[in-house]
């Protein structure tokens, strides 16, 4: 029991629930005393019995008034252009059913070893979901590199020692079908001699716009689901809110007015709780700027 009270207490935003608690009892307490001073408060005894009372029943609604302010949304939508929506909100992205954007390394690796590719990240689980139904990892390479191949003609050969040699341009995409949906492999990061994947930020909006680009070719009226890229082993040094407002800006202003997506792109986050990002704070920030 203690243990998940102090799991809970934990997990508690406490600037945010120091303010609203704060905000209600002052204004409880200066309802409490105006009504003091029509109220029948004479007597010792009445006076200490109702104080006790009604300083109960000022936390009590405090607290109830509180709890229910720190509790953010768990998705939030935003119109950013006619043809352009964009839902942020707790999910799984290989649990959708659309178009699933997967972030990958340069060289489009299969190898899920936590050396080359990690088996926590969105690239790691798709890999071993579709080698546990289809095993021969050959194919599944070979599928990648001639869509790579069909729609970006070139890459770069390197003297890599472990993995794929083929390097390809940061923002090349291959689809792969499966199980009805299309996986889209998008190179997000480069691999370093020492296979360390991380993207400039420089980069990050010629990279979308391809990527929004291409999306936009492919979509028809399919939604697309995709994870918030940058906070996982290619991180930009930036916390996940500024993460996601960074991306929400190069969509909105790296992104051609041509590109047109009916069905919206949702941005999953697989835990809110485990992140800074607050969906009522994003809400209060870009409800000026898409509006």
């Amino acid at each position: 029991m203690m243990y998940l009270l102090t799991n809970l207490l934990r997990k508690i935003k406490w600037k945010q629930f120091s303010k609203h608690f704060l905000d209600a009892v002052g204004t409880l307490s200066a309802f409490a005393t105006l009504i003091a001073f029509v109220g029948p408060w004479k007597s010792p005894e009445y006076s200490s019995i109702g104080c006790l009372v009604l300083i109960g029943i000022i936390i009590l609604i405090s607290l109830t008034y509180t709890y229910f302010q720190i509790q953010s949304i768990r998705s939030l939508t935003i119109q950013m252009r006619p043809q352009l929506q964009v839902t942020i909100k707790e999910g799984d992205v290989l649990k959708e059913r659309g178009i699933i954007v997967i972030p990958v390394n340069n060289y489009y690796d299969t190898i899920v070893d936590d050396i080359i590719i990690s088996k926590k990240s969105v690239h790691g689980q798709f890999v071993l979901q579709y080698l546990a139904e289809n095993p021969d990892v050959n194919k599944l390479n070979k599928l990648i590199s001639d869509d790579l191949k069909k729609r970006h003609h070139r890459s770069k050969s390197t003297n890599r020692k472990v993995g794929n040699i083929a390097s390809w341009a940061l923002g090349s995409c291959a689809d792969i079908e499966w199980k009805g949906n299309i996986y889209v492999l998008f190179a997000f990061t480069s691999f370093d001699n020492e296979n360390h994947a991380s993207i400039h930020p420089a980069k990050v909006p010629d990279v979308l716009s391809k990527l929004t680009k291409h999306l936009s070719e492919i979509a028809t009226d399919k939604p697309i689901y995709m994870p918030l890229f940058g906070t996982g082993l290619s991180r930009l040094g930036k916390s996940h809110k500024r993460t996601l407002l960074f991306f929400l800006d190069c969509i909105e202003y790296m992104s051609v007015e041509s590109v047109k997506i009916p069905a919206g792109v949702t941005i999953d986050i697989k835990s809110l709780r485990k992140t800074d990002i607050n969906l009522d704070d994003i809400n209060s920030v870009l409800r000026t700027t898409f509006n």
